[in-house]
């Protein structure tokens, strides 16, 4: 039985804050990780990790905004994982993972642990529209309607600081 399912659509094999997280939570609890190996990385690398790992290898690119059409095949692929292994806590980082592990969590009634790297909102959407125009504001607002919500419907919310804690408009 897995105690807790890691899951992280950036490259799990060179994160130090998964590669903490994981090496943490494996001390005391059965720990899966679930990824996605879109930069596709050996599988002699992927042996040698610290925990079970599982990865979704399907190659895709990074930084831009095509990648949207990928990701209900990642989300599928974690959907399936999840209840293959029925976790008894989904630790989701960031807002592209957070999705399936919101639909297990209400299916499985789970706990759901909402780690946000950082703000998708705040940090990508500028560089990816050009800022004022009507179209930018709507991505904007609606991916951070997506973030405030998750973060209320999660379990706990870890974020890396109080600063950016403050960037949600009513904290869970």
């Amino acid at each position: 039985m897995i105690d807790v399912a890691i899951i992280r659509s950036n490259s799990i094999i060179y994160d130090t804050r998964v590669i903490k997280i994981a090496r943490s939570l494996s001390k005391r609890y059965s720990t899966l990780i679930l990824g996605w190996n879109r930069d596709g990385v050996s599988r002699k690398t992927i042996s040698n990790y610290i925990t079970d790992l599982e990865l979704f290898n399907l190659r895709a690119p990074f930084g831009t905004l095509f990648l949207v059409v990928y990701f209900p095949l990642f989300w599928m692929w974690i959907l399936f994982k999840l209840f293959v292994y029925r976790p008894t806590v989904v630790h989701a980082c960031d807002l592209d993972t957070i999705l399936p592990c919101y639909i297990y969590k209400i299916i499985f009634r789970k706990r759901l642990v909402f780690d946000v790297f950082d703000r998708y909102a705040m940090g990508y959407i500028p560089a990816v529209l050009e800022p004022g125009s009507i179209k930018y504001k709507v991505l904007y607002s609606l991916v951070n309607s997506f973030e405030e919500l998750f973060s209320k419907e999660s379990d706990l919310l870890v974020n890396v600081s109080e600063e950016l804690l403050r960037t949600f408009r009513r904290r869970p």
